[in-house]
């Protein structure tokens, strides 16, 4: 059958282009994925500081048995002979290089003036009130600046960090590297507000992987003087309890959506400790007299270094297993974990040392005779807990309650913290560098009373 005037084979084409870009637009569709996912990879790979190591974040975690029942060191058993005491060991070692935000694990540590190295040597901070012109509210020459912790803001548990430090054995190593001229890299991530969203972009940004997950950004760990003045960095007081001490503003480095995940009205900024201008420790640490030089610290709240025995976080999860059956001791952001004195015995510890339990095996070289030697640590006073660890390091949210409820109960063990509940002891290395590591025993050597002065 023949229809005059009616070209066949151009209603085909005409018909056959909505099949055409129906294909185009499935073929595009499909590839999304892959190309967002190439794109975040390619984001991830030029995020890695080039020159650098990656200090701890790999393997399997010295916590991971901690909610094990395990009997007090000593306890006896049916064995006929009965066994000799456990020897007290690092159980783990945990940094924070951003203050209130997710710590490292390390299997080694080195030990600084400030405390570990690099723990607390950044803080987010709160921009104080400002007037209606934009001046700030607060009295001439106070900071415009206050530090910020999970007990203002819980959602800073969820702020994740890594850690790149110079390494000359890395196959991209070179002195000119920016990385390394930075004095290696902090990674800070944290999950991105956009991903959350419930209207129907955000669900197909999400679907289609354009919208990542967690955003991250990389800030320089250590700048050197020489840096500091390359990017600009300012010099500004940041409050931080009674201390104001002038910090590096590194806040250029910020995408404006944390501020958005953290949910503050007031801006935040990043400071790093400033060298030369570190806070002095005084109160229950001991005299520059003593140690031969002053003690110090960074961002921490006030002492260089937190330990906490398993053993007494064991004892108080028991007490409140109803409400939180896991208590995890990260909550209680310790620097040093051990594993082997029954619970609160560290209450009287006044002096302990730190022995290198397997020497590496080359004996004749410089570094086996440091990793060789022990440490000590003056132990200052004990830990006064407020209701930070309230807060579940792994969903960000604060328990209305628990553990200070429980702690409060029978832990105002310290005529100086009044009804402060103690759990955790505050230490003082007495040396100014050296290592320790996971694994490492844990000798006491002088015991005595304490009371706790408060700020």
């Amino acid at each position: 059958m023949e229809f005059p005037g009616l070209d066949l084979s151009a209603a085909a084409v005409a018909l056959s282009w909505p099949l055409i870009v129906c294909l185009l637009i499935s073929a595009a569709v499909a590839f999304l994925p892959y190309s967002a996912a190439r794109y975040h990879a390619y984001r991830a790979r030029k995020l890695q500081p080039r020159g650098c190591r990656r200090l701890g974040g790999g393997g399997s975690s010295t916590l991971s048995d901690q909610f094990q029942d395990q009997p007090d060191v000593g306890e006896t058993t049916k064995l006929v002979r009965e066994p000799s005491p456990a020897p007290w060991i690092v159980k783990g070692l945990c940094i924070y290089p951003v203050k209130s935000c997710r710590g490292v694990e390390l299997r080694r540590a080195s030990v600084a003036p400030t405390g570990l190295q690099y723990d607390r040597q950044f803080s987010f901070a709160q921009l104080l009130e400002t007037t209606a012109n934009g001046g700030a509210s607060n009295a001439e020459g106070a900071p415009r600046w206050r530090f910020l912790t999970q007990r203002q803001c819980s959602l800073l548990a969820l702020v994740k960090t890594e850690l790149w430090a110079p390494a000359k054995g890395s196959p991209t190593y070179s002195a000119d590297e920016k990385d390394v001229r930075n004095g290696g890299a902090i990674i800070i991530t944290f999950p991105n507000p956009e991903a959350t969203g419930r209207s129907i972009l955000h669900r197909m940004g999400r679907s289609l992987r354009f919208v990542p997950r967690e955003i991250s950004f990389s800030v320089p760990l250590d700048p050197s003087d020489g840096i500091i003045q390359e990017n600009g960095y300012p010099t500004e007081q940041m409050a931080i309890w009674k201390d104001a001490p002038p910090a590096l503003n590194m806040s250029k480095h910020m995408p404006e959506e944390l501020q958005r995940f953290l949910g503050l009205k007031n801006r935040v900024g990043l400071f790093r400790v400033s060298h030369g201008h570190e806070r002095q420790v005084f109160r229950c640490a001991p005299k520059k007299e003593q140690l031969g030089w002053q003690p110090v610290t960074g961002f921490a709240d006030a002492y260089p270094i937190h330990l906490q025995n398993l053993a007494s976080v064991r004892d108080l999860n028991k007490r409140l297993e109803k409400d939180i059956p896991k208590l995890d001791i990260l909550r209680f952001r310790p620097n040093l974990i051990i594993n082997g004195p029954k619970a609160y015995d560290e209450d009287t510890w006044k002096r302990i040392r730190v022995r290198r339990n397997h020497p590496p095996l080359d004996a004749d070289s410089v570094e086996h005779r440091q990793a060789a030697a022990s440490h000590d640590f003056h132990v200052a006073c004990r830990t006064a807990r407020c209701r930070l660890p309230n807060v579940d390091p792994d969903t960000g949210v604060r328990h209305p309650a628990e553990p200070d409820r429980t702690l409060k109960s029978y832990r105002r063990v310290d005529p100086g913290a009044g009804e402060t509940a103690c759990l955790g002891m505050m230490m003082v290395p007495a040396e100014q560098h050296g290592t320790i590591h996971v694994g490492d025993t844990i000798e006491l050597l002088e015991t005595g009373e304490h009371h706790y002065l408060k700020q």
